[in-house]
């Protein structure tokens, strides 16, 4: 058994994945993620009857996403890693975002998955199918045009705001469209898709094993480091 968290964005998603099962629980804090993060760890494993002795490991998300809340998640992660004594091990939250979207809309395409990153930015990263054809980017939407020849699929948590501001700015390249099915209000449904990342139990210990000085994958600076600089 293993445990997930993603903190990345304003749904903090906890879940609790087997070879066989997954059971999860998601709650929009926006961002306060602190206040609830340990209640719902605590709500899965009493719901589910686990114990600790019977974890192989810990999954958290290290970005991109929210500085604060992949703060809070990892964090969260490495006390319980050391306490439980379990290796803790990293996911990607833009790879299930577009896995999500590949399952619920198969094609050859190019899907995006999008999260606000705040101040007129978004993180991204273009998928084919499930895998990855850029590295992850912090980009405006005006250099989010470098993409427009590309028949793309916006998807991820908040791809709405990205077609708003590209077409606020006419420049909402002809076939593209956004993940059908997809809204705001079905939440971190890609977290799911989280469990595609987490291998069975007996291969855990082949994954690459976050050491206590590992940290969340910021693609810019926060306002506290900027602020120093």
């Amino acid at each position: 058994m293993t445990i997930l968290i993603d903190s990345s964005t304003e749904i903090l998603l906890v879940a609790l994945h087997s070879v066989t099962s997954s059971t999860f629980r998601q709650t929009k804090t926006g961002l306060n993620h602190a206040q609830k993060i340990l209640e719902d760890l605590q709500g899965l494993l009493e719901e589910t009857g686990t114990t600790p002795e019977q974890l192989s490991g810990i999954g958290c998300v290290l970005g991109p996403g929210s500085f604060t809340g992949l703060r809070i998640g990892l964090c969260t992660a490495k006390g319980l890693a050391e306490g439980w004594k379990i290796p803790l091990f990293g996911l990607d939250s833009l790879r299930a975002m577009a896995e999500a979207a590949v399952l619920a809309q198969p094609s050859d395409q190019y899907f995006l998955p999008v999260i606000d990153a705040r101040k007129g930015r978004f993180y991204g990263q273009l998928f084919q199918k499930s895998q990855p054809v850029t590295e992850p980017v912090d980009f405006t939407p005006e250099e989010f045009l470098r993409w427009q020849n590309e028949s793309v699929v916006l998807c991820g948590y908040q791809p709405q705001l990205l077609k708003a501001r590209l077409e606020e700015l006419q420049k909402w390249p002809p076939g593209w469209k956004v993940c059908e099915g997809w809204n705001e209000q079905q939440g971190a449904t890609w977290a799911q898709y989280l469990t595609h990342q987490v291998p069975a139990q007996e291969v855990v210990g082949q994954r690459e094993i976050l050491g206590p000085f590992a940290g969340p994958r910021y693609l810019r600076a926060s306002e506290a480091e900027e602020a120093k600089s």
